[in-house]
């Protein structure tokens, strides 16, 4: 152990015996209440029984006043579960609905690519107005989708791809809005994990899983209290049990198997606190989508107990340049070990999970 690390150990116990290392935990930024354009399905949540037909519509809104005058866009949905019905049987292939009813009916377009693959699930659509046709602006409907259910069960739609450009040809800063279809007991639960120290585009890959086991009470600090009650060290996901992982923004939905009952839901990942949420009493009953808000996982738990104390600011202290480069201490994932996750364990010291603070 160099003598760095053993400086700083000593200061820290002496700041903990004299308790003087209690600050209060760096505050998440609040997320900004303006939506730029964004990309959805209408309705987000469509019930069909297998062997019925239903349509939907892909919309776009807020788009201002500039509005946009080109879009790509990939769906992707559960090929084992829906299909499209095609729009235009007079072409070959399958297509989706178009352009009757959308806002692009009465001006001048061309259609770069309308194309469906029922046997992969995708669904590729690329249109750009003309002159003398104006921008879209505010909303506007671009197709719609007639989907086949051939299989009991849900179906997530999502967007892997969701561009709009304006007239000049600079893309929009876009919002896309997954959806779900099908037919079940059970309604998807959705949710967004948030990482302290981390900006937006790097959430990704947060294990979200459900528990038959009931939450668990969060504990105050103290200083007996060494070892938190949630051990994540070596997290394995249990096939049998319903999990996803976040995407980029943070974002999950998870469609649980409606032969069990579940409890909990926990949110892991490494050199965070745990989270969770008690799952929502009128789950089982419910039509409606459980949306369970937005979650921010304080950051410092590089030991994976649970707690953030003197060991966490060791480690992390110990694995600073030039020290040992280790991706389990690097708390911000910026592919270094520094002050910042140094500062993050520090202003986190004391806390205990699993925390279960969500908010809308």
């Amino acid at each position: 152990m160099t003598n760095r690390v053993k400086k700083f150990i000593s200061l820290a116990l002496l700041l903990l015996m004299s308790g003087g290392f209690f600050p209060q935990a760096i505050q998440a930024t609040p997320p900004s209440n303006v939506v730029g354009p964004t990309l959805y399905i209408d309705p987000p949540q469509a019930i069909v029984k297998s062997g019925q037909d239903i349509t939907v519509a892909v919309k776009a809104r807020n788009l201002g006043e500039t509005g946009f005058y080109g879009a790509q866009i990939v769906l992707t949905f559960d090929a084992g579960h829906v299909q499209v019905v095609d729009g235009d049987p007079a072409q070959d292939g399958v297509q989706v609905t178009f352009p009757a009813g959308s806002s692009f009916e009465g001006a001048k377009y061309f259609v770069g690519r309308n194309l469906v693959d029922n046997g992969n699930g995708k669904i590729s659509f690329t249109i750009t107005l003309q002159q003398p046709s104006a921008p879209i602006t505010d909303e506007g409907t671009l197709f719609f989708i007639t989907w086949h259910a051939i299989k009991e069960g849900w179906s997530k739609i999502d967007f892997a791809a969701g561009k709009l450009v304006d007239k000049d040809g600079q893309a929009l800063s876009v919002v896309t809005e997954h959806s779900f279809i099908g037919e079940n007991t059970l309604m998807p639960v959705t949710g967004q994990v948030k990482l302290q120290g981390r900006q937006d585009g790097e959430f990704g890959q947060t294990l979200v899983t459900l528990t038959a086991d009931p939450c668990l009470p969060t504990l105050p600090y103290s200083i007996s209290n060494t070892q938190g009650k949630v051990q994540t060290t070596g997290v394995k996901v249990d096939a049998e049990r319903p999990h996803t992982y976040t995407d980029e923004h943070g974002n999950f939905s998870l469609i649980p198997d409606r032969n069990n009952t579940y409890q909990c839901l926990l949110v892991y990942q490494k050199g965070y606190l745990v989270g969770e949420h008690s799952v929502p009493q009128d789950w089982y009953t419910s039509q409606e989508q459980a949306n369970l808000g937005t979650i921010t996982l304080p950051g410092g738990d590089v030991t994976n107990d649970d707690v953030i104390n003197i060991f966490d600011l060791v480690k992390v202290a110990s694995h600073m340049s030039p020290g040992p480069y280790d991706p389990q201490v690097d708390i911000n994932g910026d592919q270094q070990v520094d002050i910042s996750d140094l500062a993050i364990t520090a202003g986190n010291f004391g806390l205990c999970g699993p925390l279960s603070k969500w908010s809308f």
